[in-house]
């Protein structure tokens, strides 16, 4: 049994890439998707994190209860995501390699897109890889997320440990990146799921 913690934001924490209007709608979905699972996580083992809130063991690891990476958030991406074969899905402990993760991920899937456009126009010059490539986990909160309606590769993240993913990632045929953080050194492994 693990006793890491995946807390890393604050409740008031902005979710990267939206205007401030967006940033209220976000922060009211949450609200709804707490109300919503509530009951399931307020069962789980507790404990007092070192910043004084709760946090809840769910499926081996901890979470905090009210913030865009939570336990509720977790089990709405559990029971809201569908996969698609085509994906990719970047999953990092946090503190990593995160960041440079997305951008050499968004900068592979994307490389003949930007080919005949300004270098100057280029996503990854002009905002941050969070914003490129969102966590699953916020995705939920959004009004109009972005793996909806995309018809080409979905390139998403995930702080999620493997066996909390959601059940469609795990049966579809998807590519799961997965790179974690031993010690001193970097391990990078790449799981094609078949």
């Amino acid at each position: 049994m693990s006793i890491s913690t995946t807390c890393h934001r604050s409740p008031l924490s902005r979710i990267p890439g939206l205007r401030i209007e967006d940033h209220e709608a976000e922060k009211a979905n949450l609200a709804l998707i707490v109300d919503k699972y509530k009951e399931s996580f307020t069962s789980l083992p507790q404990e007092k994190g070192w910043l004084g809130e709760t946090l809840y063991m769910y499926e081996g690891y901890w979470y905090p209860a009210i913030t865009f990476f939570s336990v509720a958030t977790v089990m709405a991406s559990q029971d809201i995501l569908q996969a698609k074969p085509t994906d990719i899905y970047l999953v990092t402990q946090p503190k990593s390699g995160t960041t440079w993760i997305k951008a050499l991920a968004f900068a592979i899937v994307n490389r003949t897109r930007y080919n005949n456009k300004s270098h100057t126009t280029h996503p990854l010059l002009t905002i941050n890889p969070h914003e490129c490539v969102p966590f699953i986990e916020n995705e939920i909160l959004r009004s109009k997320p972005t793996y909806i309606d995309s018809n080409s590769t979905r390139l998403f993240a995930s702080h999620m440990p493997y066996t909390s993913l959601p059940q469609s990632i795990l049966d579809s045929d998807c590519r799961i990146v997965y790179m974690c953080r031993r010690h001193i050194k970097l391990i990078i492994s790449i799981i094609f799921i078949i």
